[in-house]
This record gives structure tokens, C-alpha cells and sequence, in this order.
């Protein structure tokens, strides 16, 4: 960060455009074999192409934490937001059952509207929580919140319970399994 701070916003911009320019130009220069290439990833072991998942998931994260500080709201749809999202669908069964601790037996459905909207839920089973393939009618508790607040959330990014009393993120159901998921989303920093 010092080693910019004297430059003019323009300079930083025409560079990260450079840089960006070069980045892609390697990527799409990779074929099938190097994407499949076994190497480590900030979540453990995987491919260099699970790997750039990772990357584009923190390049949005961070895109929407500057949009926030300067007040441009913006970019919540599209191939980004996709790959962002569901990094946080495949979360979400560590959140509601060791973060939250949801009870055995019950259900959490997740509404996330907008731009990207997604439905999906969570159960706990014999102790574990899980994906379920279909969204029941009737969960234990209902959480609903457009993608960026969602995703302000579960990055750590927003006050759970600000975002509760205002109403951007709603729980329908138990209100106490739906406020312990809530509380619990930021499984990121």
C-alpha cells in the first residue's frame, strides 16, 4: 500500500488494467491439463482450477467491500457472483450445524433474492448437517436477504443483528434456530 500511496488514482487504475491485461492473457493461454494441475489452495488441496474459484470469490468479496466504502453499490450479478455464491451454498452445512448448532432434525432454507437469487437448504441428520435436494414447504426457520447483504454476511463483512433490525435479512420459522444461523453466517474474514 505505501509503495502507491504517492501515485494519482489514474496511475493505479492504468496499472492494475496492465496487470489484469497480463493475468488474463497466462490464464487463457492455460489448456484443460493445466487447470486440472494438483496444487495447493487456501482451502487445502485441489486443482489450479479450484484454486481461481477461490481467487474470483476474494476479487468480488473485495470489489464489493470498496463499492461499500465509497457507495457505489453495484456488480451482484453475473459469472463472479455465481462462483461467489456458491462458494457460500457449499458453507452453509458447516454454518447451520457447528457454528449455529442447529438441533437434530432441523431444517434451514435459505431465500437469497435479487440479481443471483438462489434457494437451497440445510438439514441436521443423525448429528451432521447436509445439503437437502429439495426445498421443504416448512423448514424449521426461513432466512431471507438479497445476495449482497447476504454475502456482506456470511464474509463477515455486517452487523448480524443491524442487518435483523432493519429488516435486509428476515427469519421466518424458529427464531431461534433462524437468529443463531444469522448470527453465525460470516464463515469468512
Amino acid at each position: 500500500m505505501l509503495l502507491r500511496r504517492g501515485r494519482s488514482g489514474p496511475e493505479i487504475v492504468a496499472e492494475l488494467e496492465a496487470v489484469c491485461a497480463a493475468r488474463l492473457a497466462a490464464l487463457r493461454a492455460m489448456d484443460d491439463e493445466a487447470f486440472a494441475t494438483e496444487t495447493p489452495t487456501p482451502a487445502g488441496p485441489g486443482t489450479y482450477e479450484s484454486f481461481m474459484g477461490i481467487r474470483v470469490f476474494d476479487c468480488w468479496v473485495h470489489e464489493q467491500d470498496v463499492r461499500r466504502a465509497v457507495g457505489r453499490p453495484g456488480h451482484l450479478s453475473g459469472a463472479a457472483v455465481d462462483r461467489s455464491l456458491a462458494n457460500a451454498v457449499g458453507t452453509m452445512p458447516y454454518v447451520v450445524g457447528k457454528r449455529a448448532g442447529a438441533p437434530e432434525g432441523a431444517t434451514v432454507a435459505f431465500d437469497v433474492t435479487g440479481a443471483t437469487a438462489r434457494r437451497w437448504a440445510v438439514t441436521v441428520e443423525g448429528g451432521r448437517a447436509k445439503p437437502v435436494p429439495e426445498v421443504p414447504a416448512e423448514p424449521t426457520a426461513r432466512i431471507t436477504a438479497d445476495v449482497g447483504t447476504f454475502m456482506a454476511l456470511a464474509c463477515g463483512r455486517a452487523d448480524p443483528d443491524e442487518e435483523l433490525a432493519t429488516g435486509r435479512v428476515a427469519v421466518y420459522g424458529d427464531p431461534e434456530v433462524g437468529t443463531a444461523v444469522v448470527r453465525n453466517l460470516a464463515y469468512t474474514i
